[in-house]
């Protein structure tokens, strides 16, 4: 997980346990010439207490999203910051320290896939979960700015399977994608875009939505990875899926806002394995990260620049 400060120091998370032979428990901030910050204090940082009562995993940082006041909000799988219980997700002030301001209870129930921060500064975590605070929240949940479930939020039934990434419009609707099918009862197969109160947006048409080639692929399941939003609202979708509405779309697709295809942007046969991660430049160019090897037929290692 990185993280650019409006001043340039950079929020980095992970599996980490040292940088520059000094240890740095799962986070660190680093100034603009890639020296330790070491004003921004984490002690034992992050851990996992692996009783029983936590989430799974190693103490690992997912993601972290800094707010426009620069405190931060780390999550991830684990169950300690600094010594603390903190089941999934921490708000840590911008020295450091665990703010007590963000209160998360009993925090997660489950692992953590996808999170995005609103202009208020509400956050939407999806993920394998069932509860937030002891509270149902099945996959999908918004929280607060002091930590507590965002109730207006109504997600009903929720999604019947994990979602992976999550992006939010310029007007506040959501678009979630994941490895689900189903959306409060209904079929939405892997993407949908949600309301400001949670309700489904109707007007955002997917048709059959993301489909596999026959037979799927393998251990790992079709599912949309990565959400990027475009200036002009357009949508950048990438994952492990061949299909869209039923036409080709090999792993990588743009949308209009109203859900339809941009035949406009072109990938051809597309990718030959699954695309994970992308983001999109000032001048509109999608960098592109994945275990590909091969793009349109020709050769791309892991990594490549696509025209807008």
């Amino acid at each position: 997980a990185i993280s650019i400060q409006s001043d340039g120091k950079v929020i980095l998370g992970g599996t980490f346990t040292d940088y520059q032979d000094e240890s740095a428990n799962r986070i660190i901030r680093l100034n603009n010439d890639g020296s330790r910050d070491y004003s921004f204090t984490v002690g034992t940082g992050f851990s996992n207490a692996n009783d029983g009562t936590s989430v799974g995993g190693t103490g690992s940082v997912q993601a972290t999203l800094i707010q426009s006041d620069g405190r931060v909000i780390v999550i991830g799988p684990f169950s300690r910051y600094q010594g603390m219980a903190v089941n999934g997700i921490v708000r840590i002030n911008n020295d450091g320290s665990k703010d007590a301001s963000f209160d998360t209870g009993k925090g997660f129930d489950g692992d953590i896939y996808a999170t995005a921060i609103q202009s208020d500064g509400k956050v939407i975590v999806g993920g394998e979960f069932l509860a937030y605070q002891g509270e149902s929240a099945n996959r999908i949940v918004r929280i607060n700015s002091d930590g507590s479930k965002d109730t207006s939020f109504d997600m009903g039934l929720g999604f019947n399977a994990r979602p992976t990434s999550i992006a939010i419009q310029e007007d506040g609707k959501v678009i979630v994608g994941g490895q689900f099918s189903t959306y409060q009862g209904e079929s939405v197969n892997r993407i949908v875009r949600l309301n400001s109160d949670g309700s489904r947006d109707t007007s955002f048409d997917i048709g059959t939505g993301i489909t596999p080639a026959s037979g799927g692929w393998g251990w790992f399941p079709t599912a949309i990875t990565t959400i990027e939003i475009q200036d002009d609202q357009k949508i950048v979708i990438g994952g492990n899926f061949a299909h869209y509405k039923g036409e080709p779309a090999n792993r990588i697709i743009r949308l209009n806002s109203d859900g339809s295809r941009d035949s406009s942007f072109d990938v051809g046969a597309g990718f030959s394995n699954w695309v994970y991660t992308t983001s999109i430049q000032e001048d509109g160019k999608v960098i592109v990260g994945g275990w590909f090897t091969s793009y349109q037929d020709n050769p791309a290692g892991y990594l490549i620049r696509l025209q807008n």
